[in-house]
């Protein structure tokens, strides 16, 4: 709940700071592709790593505010003691709040995720999702007048057993 109070203060903090930007009068909307090296670690025993391929597209609603949606998949499975273990996909809507300054855009995440992790143990399959809170923050570079390069963290599910989170980089196209 400390972790929330935070994240909320932090949006609210990030919201208020009329900074100036590169004109969005000629692209309201984007979508890109991110490839996300994504960390699946258990409160007992060690962190499985599950990278995932994933595509957005949001919707601008003002200089500082950004609504998007994700997808993803996996790209790597993880494999321990002959127990293979896979992300199977995770899908999320995120509200962005962004600082942008002349070609940066430093944003902070808010929103919810659905993520389904398979497991393949010799002789059969089990899979297992679950929904979460999800925050986290990056920064995005405009190397063109629609194209960003970005690098982030999200914390895609927080649990009570576990955390997935994904460290990302990826490309976005605006028009």
């Amino acid at each position: 709940m400390r972790h929330l109070a935070m994240i909320v203060a932090l949006f609210s903090l990030l919201m208020s700071f009329p900074i100036a930007a590169l004109a969005l009068d000629e692209y309201q909307s984007y979508f890109g592709i991110d490839y996300n090296l994504t960390d699946l670690e258990p409160d007992r025993g060690d962190a499985l790593d599950l990278d995932a391929i994933s595509g957005r597209f949001g919707s601008y609603l003002n200089r500082n505010t950004a609504l998007e949606a994700r997808l993803g998949f996996s790209a790597a499975d993880d494999k321990r003691a002959g127990v293979e273990y896979e992300l199977d996909y995770f899908v999320g809507v995120y509200a962005r709040g962004i600082l942008p300054y002349e070609t940066v855009e430093l944003y902070g995440l808010l929103g919810f995720t659905r993520a389904e992790v398979g497991v393949s143990p010799a002789g059969g399959a089990l899979d297992g999702d679950d929904t979460g809170f999800s925050y986290g923050g990056g920064l995005a570079f405009k190397v063109g007048p629609r194209v960003a390069f970005s690098v982030e963290y999200l914390m895609l599910i927080d649990s009570s057993d576990y955390e997935l989170s994904a460290t990302s980089v990826g490309c976005r196209y605006h028009f």
